[in-house]
């Protein structure tokens, strides 16, 4: 069984997301007002993570902005 990694960070799973990582699922069991994004874990998601919440990653700001975009659109949906 593949672990996951969770967060409740918007930009943080928008972070992911540009770098490549799916999305597996959306879950808003715990909370109804706040998603949790779960994302398959692999031998690299810790660090960019780690990398995350030290100010040390750079990403391409348009791949970005479209990822949220694309995100926000998911979550719509998902209500």
């Amino acid at each position: 069984m593949k672990t996951t990694f969770r967060t409740s960070d918007f930009s943080l799973a928008t972070t992911l997301t540009t770098l490549g990582y799916q999305i597996k699922e959306m879950d808003r069991t715990k909370d109804p007002k706040r998603v949790e994004f779960i994302f398959e874990k692999d031998e690299d998601l810790d660090d960019f993570v780690e990398k995350f919440w030290a100010n040390a990653l750079q990403i391409e700001p348009k791949s970005f902005c479209m990822q949220q975009k694309a995100i926000k659109s998911q979550l719509y949906h998902f209500i």
